[in-house]
């Protein structure tokens, strides 16, 4: 790749500002008419024309190469890249399905105690009315129980971990 800055930039230290746009008008004025007679006598000659073919035939057989190697290269990329996107989405689609079972676990959960709950209200509405405020053993027992019960029905929550390792999606990994 052509560094134009560069060039510019020793263009106007060698000949300053002024000689730099001189340099720009006339030079490609002179420039025509050198390569004009220059090209006229390499037309005239048929080695020159043969040297000429074979140094053209080079040049396109070289930006041809560096063509198809910059193509592959890409191609790769878009490979590791569209590679990645895919993991991240397999790794979304692993998170939802999680998210889901857990949502069905609480539910089934909630609902459970909702029933444990309803069956409890049902027994103290059974009860004489001067005993509905009382507490039995039964109702303290069962008190305790349900108490163990919503513990170890979020205990294996908590131990495994609920939101899981941190992690970075796989095509912010490298």
């Amino acid at each position: 790749m052509i560094n134009w800055w560069g060039i510019a930039a020793w263009a106007i230290g060698t000949l300053g500002v002024g000689g730099t746009i001189a340099a720009l008008i006339f030079a490609p004025a002179a420039a025509g008419a050198v390569l004009s007679s220059l090209w006229r006598g390499l037309l005239a000659c048929a080695p020159c024309q043969l040297v000429l073919l074979l140094v053209l035939g080079l040049i396109v057989g070289d930006q041809l190469g560096f063509y198809r190697a910059a193509r592959q290269c890409r191609e790769a990329e878009l490979r590791a890249a569209l590679a990645a996107k895919q993991r991240d989405l397999n790794e979304a689609n692993e998170a939802a399905q999680d998210a889901a079972m857990r949502a069905e676990t609480i539910e089934a959960n909630a609902k459970q105690k909702a029933d444990e709950d309803e069956a409890y209200i049902d027994d103290l509405k059974r009860r004489k009315p001067a005993d509905v405020c009382r507490l039995t053993d039964d109702d303290v027992r069962g008190l305790r129980e349900s108490r163990d019960a919503d513990r170890a029905r979020t205990k294996p929550a908590a131990a495994a971990g609920v939101h899981g390792p941190r992690r970075r999606p796989a095509s912010a990994r490298q």
